[in-house]
Order: structure tokens, then C-alpha cells, then sequence
């Protein structure tokens, strides 16, 4: 069960692009935020579709999360709110 779990979460975060972070866009090589946890973040909102993320701090992982909601949106045509606080 557990490899089966890995090899799905590892399938979804490879359908992120591998180019480098644009403007307002993820990218994996961006100094920040990359492979590893990364990939486990993004797996996981693309399969467990929440309807609302809560981030302390925004960046990269905050872009990631927008990526991923995205798909979601666009595979189950629900939307996730992703609310970010600043401390």
C-alpha cells in the first residue's frame, strides 16, 4: 500500500513542468522550494483536493500550491482557496 501511495504522488508531481520559476509561476530549480518537499506538497493537494489551504508566509511553496490547485480545477472543476498570513 505505502509503494502504491509513493509511486501515485511521485506520477503527480512529475506532471510540474522541470523549467526554471518564471514570473508568478512554480518552477522546480528555484533556490527555495524544490524537489523532495516539493514534490510531497504538490502530490498531496493534487490528491487530496482540499476546498481551502492556509499558508504561514507566502513564495514558492505558495506558487506550487497555486499550480496544483489549478489542476485540480481544471481535472474536478472545483476551485481551492489558498489563504496566505504574513507574520
Amino acid at each position: 500500500m505505502r509503494l502504491a501511495c509513493r509511486a501515485a504522488l511521485r506520477r503527480r508531481a512529475r506532471t510540474l513542468s522541470a523549467q526554471p520559476a518564471g514570473a508568478g509561476s512554480f518552477g522546480w530549480r528555484n533556490g527555495m522550494y524544490e524537489f523532495g518537499d516539493g514534490e510531497i506538497y504538490y502530490s498531496l493537494v493534487r490528491h487530496l483536493k482540499p476546498a481551502r489551504i492556509v499558508e504561514i508566509g507566502s513564495g514558492s511553496s505558495t506558487l506550487l500550491a497555486l499550480a496544483a490547485a489549478e489542476a485540480n480545477a481544471a481535472e474536478v472543476g472545483r476551485a481551492t482557496a489558498i489563504t496566505c498570513v504574513e507574520p
